[in-house]
């Protein structure tokens, strides 16, 4: 028994020396990997970026990344645990700007699809460019994003993946694209066509009307009928401007034109599109162009019917229409992206409104179609030439619109202004009446996915009339504010809006600006239009759903109309309103408040 107890304590001796020696060898190795650090990218992309999101297409420049300037010694093996990331760096905003080192992450947030062959799809190949022309670009897209508070969520997911600049990409972001950027100071925010600016906030937008002008010469001379046919969203200033400018471009080879002008009130509305063109078919016209996001129905629809095209936003509609296309305005968003992106590496960038037209390349017209003679080109060429030099004046008057009016008088021309103050058609442009949109009747101004004009652009404009009031439900007449605003708050772009319209005022006119809410659009509007008691309500913002044009009748002609916002969608827009002594000087050329009274 008791050798059978010796070898016995012998063998589980020598198992649990085996265990012991197994484990051993399992802590040296768990402690030799511990201390090998894991390789990274360089320090500006998160080990997060592996892990995308299925909502997010990342699109990665093929350059090998080279490590930041740094006289920092590397680290060592025991410098950081197996669990932690080396600090990624910060742009930091010194006297130059923001400035980015090392690998670079951006965020794009589109409205729409990538692949509309419009809006979305122009920008989208922009940011494709600029990723082939910088190296160590990483760009990470969301596509398909309402313009609501889910933007926000986005873009704290692309912070999170480590993105230090922000494309977003539609005009209906803006409150949120500016809430961002107050909460993260150290992120750059790029937006099209806003009115806001902040240290890490910058605008851009192209203005249209340009190459618009061009392919009006290309569809005035290709036109057999002598009718030509433009279909749209909204009759806001710019894109009233962008019509004129095509009218005049095609009389200028062929004064006989006519151009039938459709208002859809939608940005995508496939059906009304498909309607648009088939009635413009019905009144003889045969050459058609457009100004909405996704111009591929209408494209299609006009081929099939076999007038000519002129495309808008992307030179990838020329593919659904190879027998009748001329040309299109296509945006080449790719210089500005390119160069905007190494001014903020290089800390050269400081926040501002960036406009340009032909001459910046932000836009261009597309390749024309073979229907367009060799004279025709070298005449559209030549006409490029001389706007870029300034020899060409678009809109050089005597101008008179449809109406009978002089707007432009002789020995005078219009200017970038245009974009934010056009609210007629020029002689020779009528509207046709397939959606029962009235244009007289619609405020004007610029809207989502739209561009803002230049900023502090505008001077001289007579004031709208058609007012749409505020009120408030509690009494203020003892208030001791210079203005008091009145607002509903049924409607968040309502409040966004007055507290932008009343920090604007308080900032550039160094008024005091009181906020009163009301409880209804009666109140609102009763108090606003009360004539024994001005002081009660002097400026207001408020919602129409439409646009309330019954009150808008019952205080024609008292309350002043000054400026209107289009907001969510067809059927929504915000409305300002004055009755106040003050209204003349709000109404004068004071940069950014003066765009967004007038044409917000």
């Amino acid at each position: 028994m008791r050798s059978l107890r010796d070898n016995l304590a012998f063998i589980l001796l020598g198992i649990f020396a085996v265990v012991l020696v197994f484990f051993m060898l399992r802590l040296q190795n768990l402690i030799v990997t511990t201390q090998q650090p894991e390789p990274t990218a360089a320090v500006n992309t998160p080990e997060t970026l592996q892990q995308q999101p299925t909502v997010l297409v990342v699109a990665t420049a093929t350059n090998t990344p080279e490590p930041p300037p740094t006289d920092a010694p590397p680290p060592t093996a025991e410098a950081a645990p197996a669990d932690e990331q080396p600090a990624a760096a910060q742009p930091t905003l010194n006297s130059s700007g923001y400035q980015v080192y090392g690998s670079l992450v951006i965020g794009a947030i589109h409205v729409g699809s990538v692949d509309d062959r419009g809006y979305n799809q122009a920008h989208d190949e922009g940011l494709q460019e600029m990723v082939e022309r910088i190296p160590d670009v990483r760009v990470i897209s969301a596509e398909n994003i309402p313009e609501t508070e889910e933007v926000l969520g986005v873009i704290d997911q692309m912070i999170q993946q480590g993105a230090k600049i922000i494309f977003a990409q539609s005009f209906g972001y803006l409150p949120f694209v500016v809430q961002a950027a107050e909460e993260h100071p150290d992120i750059v925010f790029l937006h099209p066509g806003g009115f806001e600016l902040r240290p890490n906030l910058g605008t851009y937008w192209a203005n249209n009307y340009e190459a618009m002008y061009l392919a009006g010469i290309a569809a005035g001379a290709n036109t057999v009928t002598n009718e030509l046919g433009f279909i749209t969203a909204f009759p806001i200033p710019n894109i009233l401007a962008s019509v004129n400018a095509f009218h005049l471009g095609a009389r200028s080879v062929n004064p006989n034109v006519q151009t039938h002008l459709v208002i859809n009130e939608s940005w995508v509305a496939p059906d009304k599109e498909a309607q648009a063109v088939n009635a413009l078919a019905a009144s003889n016209v045969d050459v058609v162009t457009m100004i909405v996001d996704s111009p591929t129905v209408v494209v299609q629809t006009a081929e099939a019917l076999g007038m000519f095209t002129i495309g808008f936003h992307s030179s990838a509609l020329q593919e659904l229409a190879p027998n009748r296309w001329l040309t299109g305005v296509a945006y080449t968003w790719g210089n500005y992206y390119t160069t905007v992106v190494q001014q903020i590496r290089s800390g050269q960038w400081q926040a501002s409104h960036v406009r340009g037209g032909i001459e910046s390349d932000m836009l261009q017209l597309a390749p024309f179609g073979p229907s367009v003679s060799e004279e025709t080109r070298n005449r559209i060429i030549a006409a490029r030439t001389d706007i870029i030099r300034g020899q060409l004046q678009i809109f050089q008057g005597p101008i008179v619109d449809n109406q009978g009016l002089e707007r432009i008088p002789a020995g005078r021309a219009g200017g970038l202004e245009l974009l934010d103050t056009t609210d007629w058609l020029v002689e020779g442009v009528t509207q046709l009446d397939a959606t029962a949109v009235d244009v007289e009747a619609i405020p004007l101004l610029p809207t989502p996915t739209q561009s803002v004009a230049d900023a502090g652009a505008a001077e001289e404009e007579a004031p709208t009339e058609a007012p749409e009031p505020t009120a408030t439900s509690v009494p203020v007449s003892a208030s001791t504010a210079d203005l008091i605003l009145g607002e509903t708050d049924h409607h968040a772009a309502c409040t966004f809006f007055s507290e932008l319209t009343a920090q604007m005022i308080r900032d550039q006119f160094d008024l005091d600006v009181e906020i009163v809410k009301f409880g209804d659009d009666d109140e609102m509007y009763g108090e606003l239009a009360n004539r024994q008691n001005q002081r009660t309500v002097d400026i207001t913002v408020c919602y129409g759903d439409p646009d309330d044009r019954p009150y808008l009748r019952e205080y024609f002609g008292f309350l002043k109309h000054i400026g209107d916002v289009y907001w969510d969608g067809p059927d929504v827009r915000l409305q300002v309103l004055t009755n106040a002594g003050y209204s003349t000087d709000l109404e004068r050329n004071q940069t950014c408040l003066y765009r967004f009274l007038k044409n917000l």
